[in-house]
């Protein structure tokens, strides 16, 4: 295994908590380091307790605040024993420290080393139960006043990675050589049974107006079922009302997110960044997570539930509008299907965050994580989609539908006729005209001449005066084949209802 990197390891101190001078040399004799902040962390193993930080850290002050001193309303126990277990990796340093006398007004360095086992729970012979394995760099009567003393605190276990001034008064401010040691990794899971129909990762594609929005409620509601409820296996729009209930309860359950990319939108909106807050009228900095490890840490934690994964959707809508690769940042790796794993599992790919929540947290793309994007293929101006990405992903066209016009036989013979003079006039453009654009809201075709106008007058028209700017002789003869209901001379006009039949009749049958 490739030796840590020295410039991105931590440094922690580790105090003595009551140990005496016999259990500390044993600890060090024995290459570990252990600790016993009380006999109430025997009820439970931390390990029990991955990707579960605030619960934890919850239960054990609680319990330590019943246990100890009922009036102690501010207790750090639960953090420091889950920095022993989650934080301090291999190949991170520690100091080993003891205070000096009775009255605790100093500490000096009883011992120096390298992490090389992750933390284990068990009952050791020294007589604690949380305990890490340590490479030490010598015998801790050698080095025992190797530094000055430093005030002591309520913590046992420090981050003092970042503490230049600490840093260099434990001497650890330079970069140590590297030492071979073996890591003692936790044992991993058997590679998960529960196998999710592909694809994982889809990209609705189309015009403008061909409802690729709409049909992403239909398809996340039909994934997130198809394992447990045929009903919704292939939801139909009879029933929108109820897709449209199904999909809000999903949404409020955390089985689907949705998000809607632009140009101002990256990697710390997406993923994770650091983002300040007003806490009492302290500003204080956080860890937030974006709806991409939001969804992946709830579908992940799905795996080692009793009803077993289910899956999960995350919606992206208009896709292309962000900078993709500013946006995913390194997980374009793990988006690939062949990549994805679950943490404490076997198989998968996993990556550090640019962001991460602890030092040396990895993290997984899970296998039951759907991704739905959609994209406009008539808007050239805006960002194409990264070629990376988009080999990952299965594009699946939602092309212009005359027949959901079929309450108004005039408009599906105006859609089909003009999306063919626009296919003649701009071939590979993407330009075509959807059929929601003559749909009302609970998605019929529009059947009173007032809304007709309206909708050619302030959406269809406008819309193809945008792609024929600079091509109006095209737009006049060969799109609204010299319809005369649209001119006055040469300027397009709006069109009144009593030009509506006459207009929509040059588009019969041809």
């Amino acid at each position: 295994m490739p030796q840590p990197d020295t410039k991105t390891r931590n440094v922690w101190i580790l105090k003595n908590n009551g140990s005496t001078p016999e259990q500390i040399k044993a600890m060090v004799d024995k290459g570990r380091y252990e600790l016993d902040i009380g006999p109430y962390y025997g009820a439970s193993n931390p390990l029990d307790f991955e990707n579960k930080r605030e619960e934890f850290i919850s239960a054990c002050n609680k319990i330590a605040q019943e246990d100890r001193n009922k009036s102690n309303s501010k207790t750090y126990f639960g953090r420091q024993q889950w920095d022993l277990c989650w934080a301090v990796k291999p190949g991170d340093r520690v100091v080993l420290v003891d205070r000096a006398g009775k009255k605790w007004k100093g500490s000096y360095i009883v011992s120096k080393g390298t992490v090389v086992g992750n933390y284990r729970c068990e009952q050791s012979d020294v007589g604690f139960r949380h305990t890490i394995d340590v490479q030490w760099d010598g015998n801790f009567t050698e080095i025992a006043k190797e530094s000055d003393g430093f005030e002591m605190n309520m913590l046992m276990v420090i981050d003092a990675t970042n503490d230049a001034e600490l840093l260099k008064r434990i001497g650890e401010a330079e970069p140590i050589s590297n030492k071979k040691y073996t890591p003692m990794s936790k044992p991993l899971k058997p590679r998960p049974a529960a196998r999710f129909k592909g694809p994982l990762n889809i990209i609705l594609c189309g015009p403008p107006g061909t409802g690729k929005t709409y049909n992403t409620i239909n398809k996340s509601v039909a994934l997130c079922h198809s394992k447990d409820d045929p009903e919704w296996a292939m939801p139909s729009d009879d029933k929108r009302d109820e897709l449209e209930r199904e999909f809000q309860n999903l949404i409020n359950e955390g089985r689907i997110e949705f998000v809607t990319f632009h140009q101002s939108y990256d990697y710390a909106d997406f993923i994770q960044g650091i983002r300040p807050s007003l806490d009492s009228g302290t500003v204080t900095f956080n860890h937030v997570p974006g709806p991409l490890k939001r969804i992946a840490d709830r579908a992940a934690e799905s795996y080692d539930s009793t009803t077993g994964p289910k899956p999960y959707v995350l919606i992206i809508d208009e896709i292309n509008r962000g900078n993709i690769s500013k946006v995913f940042g390194e997980l374009i790796t793990l988006v690939e299907e062949d990549k994805r794993g679950v943490n404490g599992y076997e198989g998968g790919l996993s990556i550090s965050l640019l962001n991460p929540n602890t030092p040396g947290e990895r993290f997984h793309l899970p296998p039951n994580l759907y991704i739905i994007g959609t994209l406009n293929t008539a808007d050239r101006s805006i960002q194409r989609l990264d070629s990376a990405m988009r080999r990952r992903f299965d594009f699946e066209e939602v092309m212009p539908n005359p027949d959901k016009l079929s309450a108004n036989p005039l408009l599906v013979d105006f859609l089909k006729t003009l999306n063919n003079r626009l296919r003649k006039a701009r071939p590979d453009s993407g330009c075509l005209v959807g059929h929601a654009w003559l749909m009302d809201k609970n998605g019929n075709g529009l059947t009173i001449d007032q809304d007709i106008c309206r909708a050619l007058n302030n959406k269809v028209i406008p819309l193809l005066r945008e792609w024929f700017w600079d091509q109006s002789d095209e737009l006049r003869e060969d799109i609204l084949n010299n319809a005369s209901q649209c001119y006055n001379g040469d300027d397009l006009k709006k069109l009144t209802e009593s030009d509506l039949k006459g207009f929509l009749e040059t588009f019969k049958n041809t």
